[in-house]
């Protein structure tokens, strides 16, 4: 797939999740502590499983924050619930699920 045709659907899909994130999408154990100022948290496992679904690639996992994003190619790489993370937090790849 063409980068710019990826970004795009990449954009459009990310605009239909973001409107779809709630208390009852998030992961259980963190229903609790969901909050419309941070929509993303406790939402990446059942979004890398979308991105995947519809783009391919693999799912990487960073066990040290319970965090699941995507890698659709070798260049590149998908995390559209990122943002429930202060800037300076690294995340590290434990696992790859395929």
């Amino acid at each position: 797939m063409d980068n710019r045709v990826l970004l795009l659907a990449l954009c459009t899909l990310e605009k239909a999740i973001r409107q779809s994130w709630n208390r009852s999408t998030c992961v259980p154990f963190l229903r609790k502590k969901w909050f419309r100022d941070v929509p993303e948290r406790g939402q990446s496992a059942v979004t890398a499983l979308l991105v995947r679904k519809i783009f391919g690639g693999k799912i990487l996992y960073c066990k040290h924050h319970n965090h699941y994003w995507n890698r659709i190619s070798r260049s590149v790489e998908v995390d559209l619930t990122r943002d429930q993370f202060p800037e300076n937090i690294h995340l590290c790849v434990d696992k790859i699920v395929e």
